[in-house]
């Protein structure tokens, strides 16, 4: 995947240790879910053998879950995509990074199917808070393994917060299995991932109005 006048992936994946699965129970406010990550975190980082290597126009930040849902379907579907040429291999990439640092995903599909099944969880909108949180978790986790989250912080009631921070609070939250705590999360996850729209340069309007020209 390359494009001299676009951004692209490459080096090797973000890798965070795999955590054992079944965190045990939180509280559901969410200082109990700052304090846990701020330990976790501690921890990960200090084993963290991180290597990301993005080379970018002016137009990487984080994305919404829109944004990966319908590159994925454009992928699948065998159409270029927007603002990076991302192909299958590298979402590919991507998605087995997170399986291997993620305690909520867990893929075991490889090419196309991969990509189908990661789109079904960004597709899932039903009555469930779980399954609602998975979806906006995992456009979180492919910013954050992309690159595309890195150096950017939200504001909130708790001071600043990275990606790194709401995935630790997000996947306890999960873990929970409280309805609030989860909801909760799900909020703080979405608002990350949509804080930048609107905010930064459109790079697919710049080259949409570039070709009427």
């Amino acid at each position: 995947m390359s494009n001299k006048n676009q951004e692209f992936f490459r080096g090797s994946t973000p890798l965070l240790p795999r955590i054992a699965k079944g965190v045990a129970l939180v509280g559901s406010t969410l200082l109990v879910f700052l304090l846990l990550a701020s330990t976790m975190q501690a921890l990960w980082w200090e084993r963290l053998g991180v290597e990301v290597v993005v080379k970018t126009g002016d137009y990487t930040y984080p994305r919404s879950k829109g944004y990966w849902k319908t590159t994925i379907m454009k992928i699948i579907n065998g159409m270029n995509t927007c603002p990076v040429n991302w192909d299958q291999s590298s979402i590919e990439t991507l998605l087995w990074s997170i399986s291997s640092s993620s305690t909520v995903f867990n893929f075991t599909n490889s090419g196309r199917s991969l990509l189908l099944e990661a789109e079904s969880i960004l597709s899932q909108n039903n009555n469930s808070m779980k399954s609602k949180l998975e979806a906006h978790l995992l456009a979180l986790w492919l910013n954050y393994a992309s690159g595309y989250a890195n150096g950017y912080k939200v504001p909130s009631s708790n001071g600043m917060l990275s990606a790194l921070d709401i995935i630790l609070i997000a996947e306890a939250a999960w873990h929970s299995g409280d309805k609030n705590s989860m909801e909760n999360a799900k909020d703080l996850v979405e608002y990350y991932n949509d804080y930048w729209e609107g905010k930064m340069p459109d790079y697919c309007a710049h080259k949409t109005r570039e070709g009427r020209k």
